[in-house]
């Protein structure tokens, strides 16, 4: 995890790293919006360059997920 905190300090962006979190929790709320934004929608709205009939409308899921990990630096599990 510290390579990965390194390099995106070197490079100012995030990198792709493999890390073993230590836990990891699901958190699920209420979602901050009820309906599709305008952008949304237009995305939902856009034909398929293969199918002729209009996409249907998808129901909106009411909840916004995320998760929460931790990760044990490696000197705190006693290897180097």
């Amino acid at each position: 995890m510290c390579a990965i905190q390194r390099r995106r300090d070197d490079y100012g962006c995030p990198t792709l790293g493999i890390f073993k979190p230590s836990s990891f929790s699901l958190i699920i709320e209420d979602a901050e919006q009820a309906t599709w934004s305008e952008s949304q929608l237009a995305i939902l709205k856009q034909g398929d360059l293969f199918e002729s009939d209009p996409p249907e409308e998808l129901e909106k899921v009411p909840f916004d997920f995320s998760y929460h990990l931790s990760v044990t630096p490696p000197s705190a599990r006693g290897t180097a």
